[in-house]
């Protein structure tokens, strides 16, 4: 038994279990609106709006920071598992979204329009975009990172 409850707090100094107390803290602001959205992930916008994918449905959701929602808008993905991460552009405004099933990332305005989808290679899964406007995405396909530039000779792999 002591062996046991040396284990049990040396997880808890590591962090194994869970703080109650900070948990806590955090408050659901969107609801789920039906058992067939799956939302994914999310960022921040200039405004404060948060964009959010979902993972069955391909769409973009735009709510403002009290869960109102703004709008909602289909991105031409495949739908489950998809469009697996999304960054915000500050420079351009764009959310750019990375889209695994057809290996593209997608442009898109907080309206809801398609600026662009570029074909990149492999399949997308982790997207950031840098104040320069690079795209820097995880291939999960391939096992490496690359960077997209608006110049295609500029893309290379890490």
């Amino acid at each position: 038994i002591k062996e046991l409850q040396d284990r049990i707090q040396q997880q808890m100094i590591e962090g194994g279990i869970r703080n109650w107390r900070e948990i806590k803290k955090c408050q659901q602001i969107i609801p789920p609106a039906d058992m067939q959205q799956r939302f994914c992930a999310i960022t921040v916008t200039q405004t404060g709006h948060l964009a959010i994918t979902d993972l069955y449905k391909s769409y973009l959701y735009i709510y403002n920071r009290n869960g109102t929602e703004l709008g909602h808008y289909s991105v031409p993905g495949f739908g489950t598992y998809s469009l697996n991460d999304i960054a915000f552009n500050e420079k351009s405004g764009d959310i750019v979204i990375a889209d695994n099933h057809w290996g593209k990332i997608h442009f898109y305005t907080t309206t809801g329009n398609c600026k662009e989808s570029i074909s990149v290679p492999g399949k997308p899964q982790g997207i950031a975009v840098s104040p320069k406007e690079e795209v820097f995405m995880t291939n999960k396909s391939k096992h490496c990172v690359f960077t997209y530039k608006k110049h295609p000779e500029n893309t290379s792999s890490l």
